[in-house]
């Protein structure tokens, strides 16, 4: 309730109260992640995003949100590592098929940019800025009709 109304300070120290009482909390640490990211303390979300893997190392969403924090500290190789090894256990993570595939258009890696983000517009066909990057790329391997076909969408 406290990262819904934006009491960051207060989310956390709820959360750690009960990380006390129960050190293998599960989501605990990734929920003071989530705050620490909205209140801009990307040390202590990766802290906590890195403890959470210790509890549960499969987790998809703390290892993206631990590559989300990366790519805030520009790691971009390392945030790319992480988004690749969330895609081994759950090819359906659609923010990681589109954070990696926004990092392999910037590198100019254009077939596995495409791939990517042709991925997350499959899974996520609903959020805009999918298709405005699957747009870019396309666009930049001149394929024209579909950049325009994903621009209106």
């Amino acid at each position: 309730m406290w990262i819904e109304v934006g009491d960051y300070a207060r989310s956390v120290a709820a959360l750690h109260r009960a990380l006390q009482a129960d050190p293998g909390l599960p989501k605990a640490h990734y929920f003071c992640g989530q705050a620490d990211i909205l209140w801009e303390h990307w040390s202590e979300a990766a802290e906590e995003f890195t403890a959470e893997l210790g509890i549960v190392p499969t987790d998809p969403d703390a290892k993206f949100n631990l590559g989300f924090v990366y790519l805030q500290h520009s790691k971009t190789d390392e945030a790319a590592e992480i988004f690749r090894q969330v895609l081994v256990l759950h090819p359906d993570h659609s923010k990681s098929q589109y954070e990696l595939g926004k990092i392999l258009l910037d590198r100019g890696q254009m077939k596995e940019a495409i791939e990517h983000l042709e991925a997350a517009a499959r899974l996520s066909p609903q959020t805009d800025y999918v298709h405005y990057q699957l747009q870019a790329a396309y666009r930049k391997e001149s394929r024209i009709a579909e950049a325009d076909h994903e621009l209106e969408l």
